[in-house]
């Protein structure tokens, strides 16, 4: 088995994790705002380009989660790591 490089590890993380962030600010931008003097043409713009980073957003979560789980499985299998008992 090839040694893997820890920066081949996690740089996808901080990708799909900077990614969700890009959007957000972009998110929040566009619903600062003022609309008030827009016509419902252009605010139904806004809406649909509002929907598509939050489609973004969900994609790079969706992705960043996939991505966690196959390391936590290849982690778990390569170490048995025993995470301890929650105390009752």
């Amino acid at each position: 088995m090839r040694q893997i490089k820890l920066e081949e590890i996690f740089h996808p993380i901080f990708n799909k994790i900077s990614n969700i962030g890009i959007a957000a600010a972009l998110n929040k931008k566009i619903l600062e705002e003022d609309t008030t003097k827009l016509s419902s043409k252009e605010l139904e713009a806004k809406f649909s380009h509002i929907i598509d980073v939050l489609g973004s957003i969900e994609e790079n979560c969706n992705a960043l989660h996939d991505y966690m789980k196959a390391i936590y499985e290849r982690l778990d299998k390569e170490t048995n790591f025993q995470t301890p008992k929650s105390p009752k």
